[in-house]
């Protein structure tokens, strides 16, 4: 008996919380998953767990605090706090059955925390919400794992997580004929340096996955499926603003459904140095079946010539090259906001990825090899790079009445959560090549050393601060009643910073390289 299904949706921003008469997964989420309340979406009050050790076993200190595995194989709804830093090495698979689950890495003292080890998550139940977490595995010498994976999982929310060195795909989801997986939202997210040789994967949704949305997203370095919907009973699918750098060939692919209907708005393929043969952004497969429809809007690839979106898509297998699956008008049902996919390397850069304002060097490495095109695939487990992650604790002072309403549909617990949060640099970025707007001039750019910040006019009391790619502030100026600013560079590493000019009338963001 197939389970009843509801159309959800999900994702992350804090600047729309009083927006909503009814709370979304997280404030501004998206997607099928977009009202998964996660811990709060049955009718029990979840119990508020924390992780305050880094070993992988059972252990917990019979008040409300454990291990990683304890904590999540709990058998009641459970909010998961983190009061450690560092790496958990699992030493076996963690299968989650029970319902009803938030995780709330954002929690966790910096550096954040990154779930490796031999083994990894397989979520087996329904209402999850989980965000800034990375998952990184290392082989475990005999079967081929995922980073994390998904099945027979209803409700699911995956938010600002990363993912890589998984030998099979970095992210899986699959279901049974008679459970199938439905409503699921991963975003924000980056999925990096998959495993086996020159076939290292992405994000797989295989058999039996129903209502699925990809948003938000970067795929570096993963040579196919990037994503990839394939297999027998998927219906609805939308890949919305992922960015796919150095594959091997393709980046989305899409495989046969059950009558699918396939949204592609608004992605990015981008070659880098192991891409050979086709540069297109889609790839249809032989199995795409009658009744199957894909929807192409916004989308760039060097293939694509002119203003036909098919022109970006490399129809592969003798799959039927015909209009019939060639939908020209929106799914009434694809509703998720999009970027113009111009923007769209400069928005991920800023927000994509576990903990941006407290990015791991995997993420950090990943994100600057797709912006400058540099970096390659790593094809076995011995090249694969873990930083070291500081061992740190805090207390953490969870609020009074935890659980009553804050007065906006989100509890205080929640909202005390998602102001940990903290903003980065993803408000308005422009184009490193051209910043040249009528308020203000940044030269030069890339920079060995200097740059000159020009105003458009006289501006007063107002900030011009700089951080780096893994979001922490690194120069910062108080400037006043000037019109032209010199800032001295030459102490930064070369890499990728941020510029933020704050003025009391606005906020603006730009992207520079320094040589």
């Amino acid at each position: 008996m197939y389970k009843i299904k509801t159309i959800l949706f999900s994702v992350i921003l804090l600047a729309c919380i009083n927006s909503y008469s009814q709370p979304f997964a997280i404030p501004g989420a998206l997607g099928f998953a977009k009202n998964v309340r996660g811990a709060y979406a049955g009718s029990s009050t979840p119990t508020i767990l924390t992780v305050d050790r880094l070993t992988d076993d059972m252990g917990n200190n019979g008040s409300n605090k454990g291990s990683f595995r304890w904590c999540l194989t709990q058998t009641f709804p459970r909010i998961i706090l983190f009061e450690v830093s560092g790496y958990i090495n699992l030493t076996s698979v963690i299968r989650v059955y029970t319902d009803y689950v938030s995780v709330y890495g954002q929690t966790a003292p910096s550096p954040g925390i990154t779930v490796s080890g031999v083994d990894y998550v397989d979520i087996r139940c329904d209402y999850v919400v989980m965000q800034h977490l990375r998952f990184r595995p290392s082989y475990n010498g005999t079967a081929a794992i995922d980073a994390m994976s998904l099945y027979n999982a209803d409700n699911i929310f995956i938010d600002h997580c990363s993912f890589s060195y998984a030998e099979d795909e970095c992210f899986g989801m699959s279901g049974s004929s008679d459970d199938m997986t439905s409503n699921v939202t991963v975003q924000n997210c980056i999925f990096s340096w998959p495993l086996n040789y020159n076939n290292g994967k992405g994000l797989l949704a295989g058999d039996n996955v129903i209502n699925a949305s990809i948003l938000r997203s970067a795929f570096i370095h993963c040579g196919t499926r990037s994503p990839y919907p394939n297999g027998a009973n998927y219906t609805r699918w939308e890949n919305v603003n992922t960015l796919c750098y150095n594959p091997a060939y393709w980046g989305q692919e899409c495989g046969g459904g059950n009558h699918a209907e396939i949204s592609i708005i608004g992605n990015v393929w981008k070659a880098g140095p192991r891409t050979s043969g086709q540069r297109q952004v889609v790839r249809l497969r032989t199995v795409l079946n009658a009744g199957d429809s894909i929807y192409l809007y916004n989308n760039y690839s060097p293939k694509r010539v002119g203003s036909s979106e098919w022109n970006g898509v490399a129809v592969y297998e003798d799959t039927r090259d015909s209009t019939a699956y060639k939908v020209k008008k929106r799914f009434s049902w694809a509703e998720t906001n999009y970027y113009s996919y111009k923007v769209l390397e400069d928005s991920l850069v800023a927000n994509a990825g576990a903990r941006p304002w407290d990015r791991d060097l995997v993420d950090v490495t990943a994100l600057e090899d797709m912006v400058k095109g540099t970096g390659s695939w790593i094809t076995n487990q011995s090249e694969a790079y873990y930083p070291a992650l500081a061992e740190n604790t805090t207390t953490l002072n969870v609020p009074a009445s935890p659980h009553a309403d804050s007065g906006n549909g989100y509890t205080n617990l929640e909202m005390w959560v998602y102001k940990m949060t903290k903003k980065t640099t993803n408000t308005s970025i422009k184009n490193p090549a051209s910043i040249n707007t009528k308020e203000f001039k940044i030269y030069p750019n890339p920079t060995e050393g200097n740059i000159t910040i020009v105003l458009g006019r006289i501006m007063e009391n107002s900030l011009i601060t700089i951080s780096g790619i893994n979001g922490q502030f690194v120069l910062e100026k108080q400037f006043e009643d000037q019109k032209i600013i010199q800032m001295d560079l030459i102490s930064l590493n070369p890499g990728i910073y941020f510029v933020r000019i704050n003025t009391c009338s606005m906020t603006e963001v730009f992207k520079i390289i320094k040589e």
